[in-house]
Parts: structure tokens; sequence; C-alpha cells
């Protein structure tokens, strides 16, 4: 997906507004002779920050993936906790995170923990019944001894308790790994760091007696989870 660019630095545009005060460099009095110091950090924010974009993308080979990120996060609107915006599933793909060695190893942890005792105790106790109540209880099987396949849907989105709009796949996710990369390369451009999590997202439901039934995983799912955003110190 190419995200258009957008001049974020003209007039009325989010980025000019937030960084210019919302009046404008003309109407920014910045006194040469006086607390110069006190105005570095807000010229290098000026100067610089616009940049980042373009200085993305004349590496080699071009941070383009970072680079979008960046145009997507200085086109929107400043808000705190952005509960109106969905998450970018489209960008950032798998095989371009595998790609990176600090990934990968996280990846492969992931795998190992997949089903180990504390995957298992998650799944039986919380994930798997809050599915069937939550998703699949209309369509669960009613003869004993039936049976039938559920897919957990990766299209649809809910706001969590942090007023974060999410896939609703991420309230099921039942274990994780971690990740944190601080080399200068694209994938610190674009995430700095975040969390591999998996989810059950194919399961099969059979119907054991009047009141159990028995789920078996089929397929899971494993998803890049990082919030874009300056609301804690960074």
């Amino acid at each position: 997906m190419v995200i258009p660019y957008i001049n974020r630095w003209d007039a009325g545009q989010p980025a000019y507004d937030r960084w210019m005060g919302g009046n404008g460099w003309e109407e920014t009095t910045i006194n040469q002779n006086k607390n110069l110091e006190n105005n570095v950090a807000e010229l290098v924010a000026i100067d610089v920050v616009p940049q980042i974009p373009k200085i993305m993308r004349a590496q080699n080979p071009p941070w383009e993936i970072a680079a979008q990120l960046q145009d997507k996060w200085f086109a929107s609107e400043t808000m705190t906790y952005p509960d109106t915006q969905i998450a970018e599933t489209n960008l950032i793909k798998m095989e371009w995170l595998l790609g990176y060695e600090k990934v990968k190893k996280a990846y492969d942890n992931l795998i190992v923990k997949i089903d180990n005792e504390k995957s298992i105790n998650l799944l039986s106790n919380s994930i798997l019944p809050a599915l069937l109540k939550k998703e699949f209880y209309q369509n669960l099987p009613q003869t004993i001894g039936d049976y039938d396949e559920f897919y957990l849907a990766v299209d649809e989105y809910l706001v969590n308790n942090k007023h974060e709009s999410v896939p609703k796949f991420d309230y099921y996710y039942y274990n994780y790994e971690v990740f944190k990369s601080i080399e200068i390369n694209e994938l610190t451009g674009a995430i700095g760091g975040g969390s591999l999590r998996v989810f059950p997202n194919k399961i099969k439901v059979t119907k054991t007696d009047e009141t159990t039934f028995l789920c078996e995983i089929l397929q899971v799912g494993i998803y890049l989870r990082d919030s874009f955003d300056f609301n804690e110190v960074q």
C-alpha cells in the first residue's frame, strides 16, 4: 500500500499546527539575542522533523516502510489515545519483519511457547471459553457428537480499554514475545520495538455432552502489536 504524499507543513495541515503552535512561523518570535539556548530544541524540531521521511527514503536501499509510517503519523490529527483511528494492518508484512534477526528470534521463541503449559492453561480457562461465549455461541453444534469449524474474524475492530481501535483477534491472544531494535536500520526507524502475539485463528468444536464442548485449535495466527504514538516518555 502506497500512502500518497501530503505536504504536512502547508498552513492548515496537522503537522504545521502541531509544531507552529497553530499560529504559523511568521507569528513565532524568536529573540536571537536572548534565551537562545531555550530555542535550540524548537529550532531543531522545526527544521529536522519535516525531513525525516525524506531522509529515510534517501537511504540505500530506501526505508520506504518506515517513511510511509512517518507520512501517516504526520498527516493524522493531533490527539491523545486515538480511539477513532483504525490499526494499520496492511503496510508491515511478516515476511519483512522476519528479515531482521531480532524479530526472527522472537518469532522462533513464540513458536516454542504456542503449546506450552502456560498457553494451554490460559486457553482452557479463559481464551477458548470467551471465544465460544462471545463469538460462536449462536452457531455451536446442538447434537452430541456433531462438530463444526470456526474462524476468528481478522477484519473486525473493537475499541479496547486503552481507547485503541484494534482488530478483534487482539482480545484473544494467549502468548507473546517482545523484541527491541536500537540499531540504525529500517526496523528501528519503522517500529523500534514491539511484540509478536499468537491467537487461535481456526478451531474445531465438538459437542461431547449436554453441557460440554471439546475445542481443538487447527490454526493459529501470529501478528505484530505495536502502538505508533508519542503518548508516553520516548
